[in-house]
């Protein structure tokens, strides 16, 4: 009896599983989103993505043909009674009727082939198919046919077998020679020796360099505070250089503040002191820490505080992003007065001080609040605490965007940084009794979390004073007496902010290169030349092959430069309006202030011969203005192999920088004999000194997934 109800439960199931194949296995379904009536000639669909543009749908059994959709509907329905064709539905239908994919172009099961399948899923359906196979994509394997392969090779192929390596370099680099595998079980038993003769892919897309991020200090050579020097010996190129960020968590219980010490930058080859005690009382006396928290004392009424000079990580300029965490206790005998720096957390950005102080309150209570040295009380919000509670005060600034003021993860107030009007030339950190107070003010914290991130890049050069004007459309001048050199020739400037527009609508931003030095304050600029990637129609319209290569509005009236056409259409010309890519719609019709739109399609007020795969580029049409900021890239001089001059000083000496640079040769795979390179040893292994440890780290990877524990892929890529 058992068995007999066991099999008619999976006949059961089995039979409704066939049901919902034969309803919907083979063919692609959507449903109605409304009812229509007979002879209608438009249905109304939930979606008609990806679908044919026509073709054939069946509903509640009747077949019809449609000859256009929207996203939402079928159009142009027809379907075929008595050997005629009638147009309009057959009959009624109601809303969630289901509508069927008669085309057979797609269907459900394709979906299904391309999502768990290997010989029928491509590009990000085969991405994330290895991904679930444990293969996964790396930047080597760019085409589906090739990745396809090795994913059989490795997923279905016998893993740590000689014949399971073949297979995955027949897959990888191809058969016929390009590779040869070596075991020397006496003196290597667990070691197989893989060398590929290849070259690998010659095309140049993806070429770039390897970089390390390297750690060092400003110094004052005499030409100002702009110099510093990478360690390595010879340095290929430098991406990068910026104030070393900081993130560290300082535990203030067991040590007093200028006890502590931390690394500067990883690797550093010993700590560094964190703070430097401020205050006339002997400091042993005045602070004490016992293991719990630090305790800061003025017996006498004087400041006693403690500071994070820049030169300690306090690099703080106006452009950080800038978090301190403060865990805080005021005790109950402590004596409170009126003087906001009687207790306070400062940032000293090199331009304003943004601090948070406390003054006395009710009984056993204190405020706390964001203040400005230059102006009376609190600023917004405070905060009302009492004495022999913990807090955690949290001191937030966003660049020059806002001020945050917060105490237990609770925001209390947030006021724009414009709102400080006082000013300092100090990039520094201070906390603790700063001024003043009543004899016997004392504070009690635990520890002090710092987050500083400046995004500003050195090895560019950044200004507020460009001005353009419409008599010279294509220079950039600034009043600095020293902004550009000959050498910035080709550099690129990015020109941002602008705030008015010329009379096509757009205005003065944008990205350009200096084509000419006319200067040390003024250079002429033009855009990149893209070559034969430009079709221009009879009505004026233009698309290139770059996507986004237009920006709504800022490249209306910008000019457009034609070149190298065989049907006289070279020149230059005004643009007037920029298209939408798909819609053919003008992005000005869009009634919404603001908008920013991307295309690859504008048009001018000339009527073109039809002509494809001309030259083209953007140039500047500026119109008059003053106050922009541009910055220049690249704007840093490498020299001696490894000495790094920024364009701008900085305002001291001994402060960490972090370098984004290379000492090694292109990561793109190429033959040994194109590249300096040195052979450190023979082998086996095969050891180059930048080949293959570098170069081959994405075959190393893919090695090391398709061998067992215990087996050592060793490589040699080119040899």
């Amino acid at each position: 009896m058992g068995t007999f109800a066991s099999v008619g439960m999976i006949e059961g199931v089995t039979k409704a599983i066939g049901d919902a194949d034969n309803a919907i296995g083979g063919y692609r379904i959507t449903r109605t989103s409304s009812a229509s009536s007979a002879g209608a000639v438009t249905i109304n669909a939930y979606s008609t993505l990806d679908w044919e543009s026509s073709g054939l749908i069946g509903i509640d059994g009747c077949v019809y043909t449609y000859t256009g959709k929207t996203l939402t509907s079928f159009t142009g329905i027809s379907h075929v009674k008595n050997g005629a064709v009638v147009l309009g539905t057959a009959k009624d239908h109601t809303e969630e009727a289901e509508i069927v994919d008669l085309s057979k172009v797609w269907s459900a099961l394709d979906l299904l082939r391309r999502s768990i399948l290997v010989d029928y899923a491509e590009g990000e359906y085969l991405t994330a198919l290895g991904g679930n196979l444990g293969v996964e994509r790396l930047p080597i394997f760019k085409d589906d046919d090739r990745f396809r392969e090795v994913i059989k090779a490795i997923a279905y192929g016998p893993k740590g077998t000689i014949f399971g390596i073949e297979l995955a370099l027949d897959a990888l680099v191809g058969s016929g020679g390009s590779y040869t595998i070596i075991e020397d079980l006496l003196q290597y038993p667990n070691t197989v020796f893989i060398s590929i003769s290849t070259a690998g892919d010659d095309i140049a897309q993806g070429k770039t360099y390897l970089n390390t991020i390297n750690y060092n200090t400003i110094a004052d050579t005499g030409s100002g505070i702009r110099e510093l020097e990478a360690r390595p010996a010879t340095v290929l190129s430098v991406g990068s250089v910026r104030l070393h960020d900081l993130s560290e968590l300082f535990d203030l219980r067991s040590s007093i503040p200028s006890a502590v010490t931390y690394d500067y930058y990883p690797g550093a080859v010993s700590p560094g002191s964190a703070f430097t005690y401020v205050g006339t009382l002997i400091e042993g006396i005045a602070v004490t820490a016992n293991g719990l928290y630090t305790q800061i004392t003025s017996s006498d009424g004087s400041a006693t505080y403690y500071r994070m000079l820049d030169t300690q990580g306090a690099r703080v300029t106006p452009a950080t992003e800038c978090s301190l965490s403060y865990i805080l206790k005021v005790p109950s005998t402590a004596t409170l007065g009126a003087v906001r720096e009687q207790c306070s957390l400062a940032i000293q950005d090199g331009s304003k001080e943004i601090a948070i102080g406390i003054t006395a309150g009710a009984p056993g209570q204190f405020n706390l609040g964001l203040y400005d040295y230059a102006g009376a009380g609190f600023i917004g919000t405070t905060f009302t605490g009492n004495v022999n509670l913990w807090y955690e005060i949290t001191l937030k600034k966003s660049g020059q965007g806002t001020v945050e003021f917060w105490v237990d993860n609770v925001l209390i107030h947030e006021e724009p940084y414009s709102t400080w009007t006082n000013s300092t030339s100090n990039h520094r950190i201070e906390f603790g009794i700063r001024a003043t107070s009543s004899a016997g003010m004392r504070v009690r914290t635990k520890q002090l979390g710092i987050s500083l991130q400046t995004a500003t890049e050195y090895w560019a050069y950044q200004s507020a004073t460009g001005s353009v004007s419409t008599g010279s459309p294509t220079l950039l001048s600034d009043v600095t007496a020293s902004a550009f050199v000959p050498g910035d020739v080709n550099k690129q400037i990015v020109i941002t902010g602008s705030a008015v527009s010329n009379p096509q609508g757009g205005n003065n931003n944008g990205i350009w290169f200096i084509s000419g030095y006319i200067s040390a304050s003024v250079v002429a600029l033009t855009g990149k030349q893209y070559e034969a990637s430009a079709t221009l129609a009879a009505s004026g319209r233009i698309t290139v092959d770059l996507e986004n290569a237009f920006t709504y509005p800022d490249d209306l009236g910008k000019d457009i430069v034609i070149s190298n056409s065989a049907a006289g259409n070279d020149g230059t010309y005004v643009i007037t309006n920029l298209v939408e890519a798909g819609t053919g719609t003008d992005f000005a019709t869009y009634d919404t202030p603001g908008i920013v739109g991307y295309t690859n399609i504008c048009e001018v007020a000339t009527a073109f011969t039809v002509e494809a795969d001309v030259d083209w580029k953007l140039q500047p049409n500026f119109v008059t203005e003053s106050n922009l900021d541009w910055e220049l890239s690249d704007a840093g001089t490498l020299s001696g192999g490894n000495d790094l001059t920024l364009r701008q000083t900085l305002w001291a000496q001994d402060l960490i920088m972090s370098m984004l640079i290379s000492d090694v040769f292109s990561g793109q795979l190429l033959p040994d004999t194109q590249t300096a390179n040195v052979l450190i040893s023979a082998g086996p292994p095969v050891v180059f000194e930048y080949w293959p440890f570098y170069l081959s780290s994405t075959f190393e990877e893919f090695f090391d997934i398709i061998t067992v524990a215990g087996v050592i892929p060793e490589l040699a890529v080119g040899v």
